[in-house]
């Protein structure tokens, strides 16, 4: 049997069945989708009922999805035995193909090995007093159920995800005693409950390479701070990591199927690259590297135009963490990790930016 097979325009329901039953008894055929574009003089309800028969005297079972191209009343007969009979349906092939192509992608998943997550222990009690602290701080009606920066890096950190080296200088003068003791260059940014995107208000400066800098940033976001911060807020000092790529980490919680994580290519544009990839929690190492490959950054990631691969090692070690930290705490409604800075090996990676979100 070869692909397509054209039982032509005319064809009625013997034609039909004796196509069918050819290609469901093919050992070299694993599904099988039947297009029926029923002319004027062919009425659709025996073509549909050949091709269930047909289905169903098969020696071995195969999937078969249907297409009826056609508004008729004889057509909608037809679509309707067919479907009584367990075969999905489709006004258009290709509708019907993508069935088949999803239906062939979960067989697969399903036909690979077992991938159970390893065993990973937190340092301390994996911030399960950080979210204790931060739930009962976070319990006035209105308020946004948010960890600050502070929290969302420690809670990582605990989990052996690595993070920014960071503080949190309360004035300029700590902010220069910091900056000799993170070195230079800089990122300084705010920190502020009501502000969730820092570009937007322009709340971050980059490349602070000296003092003078650093001064005129701490000046020009404390402005910031007043305009959007609500009154509430600080301002963060981190060590820049040059030459790392941003990626984004996340979790979020489907209504249906619960925890889902996902990994993509990160920054300030992440809505509109929606370079994403998703997969069931809990993950271990073969579905994380799955993930990391799937994202059209890839060939980024694995080095492109003479530039060195990002430690993917580290990157799949660290999805694995993410998910052993959501197994452990399941008050986390969404946890994002944006951007999570991936160098070459040897180098420095790092969180930069945590947001998490606690259930209500």
């Amino acid at each position: 049997v070869h692909n397509p097979v054209d039982v032509l325009a005319a064809a009625g329901a013997a034609e039909y069945d004796a196509a069918l039953r050819a290609v469901l008894d093919d050992p070299g055929v694993d599904a099988v989708l039947a297009v029926f574009a029923p002319p004027i003089m062919v009425d659709a309800d025996p073509v549909a009922q050949a091709i269930v028969a047909a289905w169903r005297a098969a020696a071995r079972g195969r999937p078969l999805v249907a297409c009826v191209m056609a508004r008729s009343r004889s057509a909608g007969e037809g679509e309707r035995r067919l479907r009584e009979a367990g075969i999905p349906t489709y006004p258009f092939p290709e509708e019907a193909a993508k069935a088949l192509a999803a239906l062939a992608a979960h067989g697969a998943g399903r036909a690979r090995p077992e991938d159970p997550p390893p065993e990973i222990r937190p340092s301390g009690d994996g911030g399960s007093a950080l979210l204790a602290a931060a739930r009962a701080r976070l319990r006035a009606p209105g308020e946004p159920r948010m960890l600050d920066l502070a929290e969302g890096l420690a809670l990582v950190a605990a989990w052996g995800i690595p993070a920014v080296s960071t503080e949190f200088p309360a004035s300029l003068d700590e902010a220069l005693d910091a900056a000799a003791r993170l070195g230079w260059p800089l990122v300084a940014k705010v920190d502020a409950p009501s502000i969730v995107h820092r570009s937007d208000v322009h709340g971050v400066a980059t490349g602070l390479a000296d003092e003078g800098q650093l001064v005129r940033a701490w000046r020009r976001l404390g402005e910031v701070l007043q305009q959007h911060g609500g009154g509430r807020g600080r301002i963060a000092l981190q060590r820049q990591l040059d030459g790392a790529r941003e990626t984004i980490l996340g979790m979020s919680l489907d209504p249906l199927f619960g925890p889902l994580l996902m990994f993509g290519s990160g920054g300030i544009h992440v809505e509109v690259l929606g370079d994403v990839a998703f997969r069931l929690h809990p993950v271990g190492p073969r579905h994380a590297g799955e993930m990391i490959r799937q994202v059209r950054a890839w060939p980024l990631l694995a080095g492109s135009r003479g530039e060195p691969p990002a430690d993917l090692e580290l990157l799949r070690d660290v999805l694995v963490r993410l998910s052993a930290l959501v197994t452990a705490h399941p008050e986390i409604a969404e946890l994002e990790i944006n951007p999570f800075l991936i160098a070459p090996p040897g180098r420095p990676s790092g969180a930069a930016d945590v947001r998490v979100r606690l259930a209500d």
